[in-house]
């Protein structure tokens, strides 16, 4: 049996797709036991992989709970440091936009950011902006505060 044709039958008796890969690819001497334990650093999980059980579940709950506290918690953090400068990422946008003129959305970002005028934790704060000028053209129309210029660039309405 090759490896994929193992991979499929543990992912059919139930295995998750990740579990599976990695099993398969030990029994077909491609990961050492080593690099089984550094893939998978959850208690018990790598263990049960290289015995050839099928890991129960919740084996990797506790890195998971410990993953998304830390998330969490630097979502809160991001978000009070946001709230505590009391501008919006849209009215942060205006004023950047009113000094500089027509910009894209990583520019004006990196200059509302920089200005201190909006702070922010997001992954990706340039489409957020985007999304929320976006939107704000299309519900308000000529009553908005942005126009588009061109493509990813935005001014402030006259």
């Amino acid at each position: 049996m090759g490896s994929i044709d193992r991979c499929i039958d543990l992912v059919k008796a139930g295995w998750t797709t990740g579990d599976a890969v990695r099993a398969a690819l030990h029994a077909a001497g491609v990961y050492s036991a080593a690099e089984i334990r550094e893939l998978d650093p959850a208690p018990g999980r790598a263990e049960a992989i290289l015995r050839g059980e099928k890991p129960r579940p919740g084996c990797g709950s506790q890195l998971k709970e410990a993953v998304m506290a830390k998330r969490k918690v630097a979502g809160k953090v991001a978000g009070k440091a946001a709230a505590s400068k009391g501008m919006s990422c849209l009215d942060a946008a205006v004023e950047v936009l009113k000094a500089e003129g027509p910009l894209g959305c990583a520019d004006i970002v990196s200059q509302a950011v920089a200005r201190g005028l909006w702070a922010t934790g997001g992954k990706t704060p340039a489409a957020t902006l985007y999304s929320a000028i976006i939107r704000e053209i299309a519900r308000k129309g000529e009553a908005a505060r942005f126009r588009k210029e061109g493509p990813g660039r935005f001014a402030v309405a006259s």
